[in-house]
């Protein structure tokens, strides 16, 4: 015999916590980061002080936020951030780069810059001697006030594109191509300009350190466990016509 109320009250139960399973999955899928700690001088006649990190975090689908921190970093006095490169497993020129007002520090003002080749990834943007990457930002002052990347700053970007995740930059710089240089290969390098005499230096990281789940596996189980609660209420609604 089919108890209306106690069926309907189980048909709610079961959906709900397959449903809030389904999310908790999905959640845990963008979770992840990857961290760059820039803690090597390998090139430069400038001498820094302090050091750089860059962190890549998911927060959707699609969707990751690129830190890159200078609190750390403390000069010496008028040394400014450059230019920032990464890596990429996926093709960069087709990703969306959005600057997020949130950041203490400045536009990549002079252009964010990415190349792709499937057969050779990171082959493109050089830094001095370490090898080849695939997306470059450009934060060369212009000459006017404010638009300097200075030590104590972070710079935030949100980045878009199909299927990416913090996993998809966790790649070291390539030095299959030739001219790549004796240094690296590195996850992330950046030039440090503006030392006395017009020298630069450059500080990259050689690791990374992975935190959380970011691999993107669970959002089809997602998927299959809220299509099994809908399912299941139906099966129960269907059950209930025909008693």
């Amino acid at each position: 015999m089919f108890h209306k109320g106690v069926n309907v009250r189980n048909a709610r139960l079961v959906t709900a916590a397959i449903a809030a399973t389904a999310l908790a999955w999905a959640s845990d899928a963008y979770a992840g980061q990857v961290a760059f700690h820039l803690d090597d001088h390998f090139s430069g006649l400038g001498t820094p002080e302090g050091t750089l990190s860059a962190t890549i975090s998911d927060v959707a689908p699609g969707s990751v936020m690129i830190t890159m921190d200078a609190t750390t970093f403390s000069g010496p006095w008028g040394v400014n951030i450059g230019r920032w490169w990464f890596n990429s497993k996926e093709d960069p020129t087709t990703f969306a780069f959005e600057y997020q007002a949130a950041s203490s520090g400045p536009k990549a003002e002079q252009g964010i810059h990415t190349a792709f080749n499937p057969s050779a990834p990171a082959n493109q943007f050089k830094p001095d001697r370490d090898g080849y990457f695939d997306i470059l930002f450009d934060f060369k002052p212009t000459g006017a006030n404010g638009t300097v990347f200075q030590p104590g700053e972070v710079v935030n970007y949100l980045v878009q594109g199909v299927g990416i995740t913090a996993e998809t930059f966790n790649l070291l710089s390539d030095h299959t191509v030739q001219g790549a240089g004796p240094n690296g290969p590195f996850t992330s390098v950046a030039r440090l300009t503006g030392f006395p005499g017009g020298v630069a230096a450059f500080l990259g990281a050689d690791d990374a350190v992975v935190t959380g789940d970011v691999a993107p596996v669970p959002i089809p189980g997602a998927a299959l466990l809220f299509g099994t609660s809908l399912f299941s209420l139906g099966f129960l609604r269907r059950h209930r016509a025909h008693a």
